[in-house]
């Protein structure tokens, strides 16, 4: 009998730790590919040709601070959770070392800019409800869970892993455009991660409040004039260029 109770025990055990994840999920570093594919009628009858641009998205995140950096574009925006749900952003251009300070009172405190999930993971924890569990896959650090939803005239597929809280493919499609973010790289090195938030955080810096006083300043009149300045929305955006966020449609 005890050999017995050994041998479930030790059963149970063996399939808890399989199962079990040990990554930290708040200190992670996540590299995306992200493809458009745009479809447009031309000129010869009942043909269309396809447009195709893609980019690198990298996610870093550590605790209440998460860097969106957009490689191609020389950009990158640090969110910061602060007290009472507010949101701090500092928005650097990585080619000039240089990086504009918004203070939570001068961000958009609509539902988009306040939902700090769209900010931490680059999708709504509010869009992912809003889908079906279609499958499940793996285990541990490697489960991927499996979502397909609409949303408006989209049609929505994501897989999921919930031990990191990071998007591994995520497809959006309409009659027009098609979206695909494609997980290439995760990164779980704490120092690494850390050693890159210090690299932003030794760029010049300036409050967006004075901006109107540094006028004899090349690079923040150069960034007004391009339309840099101005904050936007983050995380996913559809194939036509609306923020995904659930809120039950395209804004």
């Amino acid at each position: 009998m005890k050999l017995v109770l050994l041998f479930i025990a030790t059963v149970t055990f063996a399939d808890v730790a399989h199962t079990a994840c040990d990554i930290d999920a708040d200190i992670v570093s996540a590299k995306y590919k992200v493809t458009r594919i745009a479809t447009t009628n031309t000129a010869a009858k009942n043909t269309a040709a396809k447009n195709i641009a893609t980019e690198h998205v990298v996610l870093w995140r550590d605790k209440n601070q998460v860097v969106h950096q957009y490689q191609e574009r020389g950009l990158s925006e640090l969110w910061q959770s602060v007290t009472g749900d507010r949101l701090r952003l500092v928005r650097y251009f990585d080619r000039h070392r240089r990086g504009i300070e918004y203070a939570p009172d001068e961000i958009k405190q609509n539902s988009v800019e306040k939902d700090w999930s769209l900010k931490y993971q680059l999708i709504s924890d509010q869009l992912i409800h809003k889908m079906e569990r279609v499958a499940d896959a793996g285990t541990g650090c490697e489960q991927v869970l499996s979502y397909a939803g609409d949303q408006g005239h989209a049609s929505l597929q994501l897989d999921w892993l919930p031990a990191k809280k990071l998007v591994k493919r995520f497809s959006e499609k309409t009659a027009r455009a098609e979206l695909l973010w494609e997980l290439e790289e995760v990164v779980i090195d704490p120092n690494r991660i850390r050693q890159r938030l210090s690299e932003w955080d030794g760029y010049q810096t300036t409050d967006y409040i004075d901006i109107g006083d540094n006028e004899s300043d090349p690079f923040l009149m150069q960034m007004i004039n391009l339309g840099f300045v101005k904050h936007g929305a983050s995380g996913f955006y559809d194939a036509e260029g609306h923020p995904l966020h659930g809120q039950g449609g395209h804004h």
